[in-house]
């Protein structure tokens, strides 16, 4: 599912956040007991598409940015990372150029200010938050890894993994509304830093701990 935000030049950015999920468990669920009940994934991923729609919100009711925006809620993540896969062999037959990626993925359960952000230190320092790296997490481990694979420069933002992760009990009032709200106002400083201002974005290549 896409939409688009265009831009004044003919290169543009990609914000996404995947809206599969594990269905009833029969698969990739972590607890075998709640097998064919079931998951209803509000952190993983609700929260990040809720994230992205709201970003998409707010961006298209602001002024044009240097770069255009394309919000895409990927199918097929947990299988695969299908829906990016997908997407990113098409990106040829879109107009422009991309040049960055955002991924939102488990960003509702922000605990203690701490963020999980791959790139851009300064957006989280600005905002107040304590930025931990997730070095400790093999970069794959959701869309950006397929854009970054390409060389594409990506970005995941992630609040941490959790005991409900993959299990009957990701439910809505497990989740942190109001740091929701604050990794926004993060999330839309990187928005800006990658479509608003002039130079390339750099692809600094990393190593997967895997």
């Amino acid at each position: 599912v896409l939409g688009w935000k265009p831009g004044q030049t003919e290169e543009y950015i990609i914000v996404g956040a995947h809206y599969d999920h594990i269905g009833f468990g029969k698969r990739f669920a972590m607890d075998p007991a709640a097998k064919g009940t079931l998951h209803p994934g509000a952190d993983d991923n609700a929260s990040g598409v809720a994230s992205m729609l709201e970003l998409a919100r707010t961006v298209a009711q602001g002024p044009a940015l240097r770069r255009g925006v394309l919000f895409v809620a990927f199918a097929g993540e947990e299988h695969g990372l299908f829906g990016s896969a997908a997407l990113l062999e098409r990106t040829a037959e879109l107009p422009g150029r991309l040049t960055g990626m955002i991924n939102f993925d488990m960003v509702g359960r922000l605990r203690t200010n701490a963020l999980f952000l791959a790139g851009l230190e300064a957006a989280a320092l600005s905002a107040g938050r304590t930025l931990r790296r997730i070095s400790e997490y093999p970069y794959s481990m959701s869309d950006q890894g397929t854009f970054l694979d390409a060389g594409v420069p990506s970005l995941l933002f992630f609040t941490g993994l959790h005991e409900e992760y993959h299990t009957a009990r990701d439910t809505p009032d497990t989740l942190n509304p109001a740091g929701a709200h604050t990794l926004l106002d993060v999330a839309y400083e990187t928005v800006l830093a990658m479509a608003d201002r002039p130079g390339e974005i750099e692809y600094v290549p990393g190593k997967d701990p895997l």
